[in-house]
């Protein structure tokens, strides 16, 4: 996941080196500069203890003591990268003049295949600075910009689910016997999606009101202007939850994710719940652990999941499980599900 690394933090970590070898001259505290930098400072960013590990062992090889002792001390397999020996400032500047000009993903300790997700990203964003240089007074088949921004925005306020009434939605649930932790996933899944979708209403709604010049458009609203141009969903709609898709596909989805929780809260509790379509899935993990523990009389922490394989369609569910949940939505990477 994208951590938010910035040039303050290499300074904090470049001072913090500087004042432990002028405090500690005899005896250089690695430990003391490996914990502080890989933990502290970039580590007090990091969310997930994998990445919190990687940081660790690149940390574990860029503070080498023997990089002081071995003459050319190799900075990885490939042997254009070393440490050159100490001189002027014009030898180093000759060393850094025989490095390649592509850089070799073993340089920084990555795999060869790091270069096609870095490929992936250039290309992307090579043909968007394309697209986004184009004329955008006229459209491909003639139609004026205006035209077309009111023609999309106009469609998209038409799927637009409406914005649910939290207290009705509330009070249907105090009537039905759906256990208390699945009751608390529903309102909350309910209420970050109404913050999406009242977003969407008001965005769309300004936008056809700033093309007809009838309100001023802002400069976020020119953001989700040309992002309907290119069939993007804009970057302020993004934040309910993660998606690639593009905006075509993007609003028919969530049409059908707001439809698992309209049914689910204005008819019946789902035999089959959709978890890729939850905000949150974790959320609703937790609650299948609450439910089963107050049903037993367990202990959270003593619980398990199992994933059992349900080999038939889910038209054929008819009842819910005695224990835990029926789930779909969840993806084999690089595979495919033999039924």
């Amino acid at each position: 996941m994208p951590y938010e690394f910035n040039e303050s933090d290499f300074s904090i970590c470049h001072d913090l080196i500087i004042v432990f070898l002028d405090e500690y001259p005899d005896r250089t505290p690695w430990d003391a500069m490996r914990y502080l930098i890989a933990e502290a400072n970039y580590g007090g960013r990091v969310t997930d203890d994998w990445d919190r590990r990687l940081v660790n062992c690149y940390i574990e090889s860029f503070f080498r003591p023997e990089a002081l002792t071995i003459n050319k001390f190799p900075l990885s397999a490939l042997p254009d990268y070393f440490l050159p020996e100490d001189g002027p400032l014009s030898s180093y500047m000759e060393y850094i003049r025989t490095l390649p000009m592509d850089d070799h993903p073993a340089a920084f300790g990555q795999h060869p295949n790091a270069d096609i997700s870095s490929q992936i990203l250039d290309t992307a964003e090579l043909l968007l600075t394309i697209s986004e240089l184009q004329p955008k007074t006229v459209a491909g088949d003639g139609e004026s910009q205006e035209t077309v921004v009111l023609r999309v925005a106009k469609g998209l306020e038409d799927l637009c689910p409406a914005v649910w009434n939290m207290r009705e939605v509330k009070a249907l649930m105090e009537s039905r016997s759906d256990p208390d932790p699945l009751k608390t996933v529903l309102l909350q899944e309910i209420d970050r999606y109404n913050i999406l979708l009242k977003r969407l209403h008001v965005d769309l709604r300004e936008l056809q009101l700033g093309v007809q010049g009838l309100t001023v458009i802002t400069p976020a609203l020119e953001q989700v202007m040309y992002s309907c141009l290119a069939g993007k969903v804009p970057a302020k709609w993004n934040f309910a939850y993660p998606s690639l898709k593009p905006l075509g596909s993007w609003m028919p989805d969530l049409v059908q994710r707001i439809e698992q929780f309209n049914t689910w809260a204005t008819t019946v509790m789902p035999k089959c719940f959709w978890l890729s379509g939850f905000t949150y899935p974790g959320g609703m993990l937790t609650a299948m652990l609450q439910t089963t523990a107050r049903k037993n009389g367990l202990a959270i922490d003593t619980l398990q999941y199992e994933f059992p394989i349900i080999n038939q369609e889910e038209s054929n569910i008819a009842q819910h499980p005695k224990e835990g949940a029926y789930i779909k939505g969840i993806f084999l990477e690089g595979a495919r599900w033999d039924f």
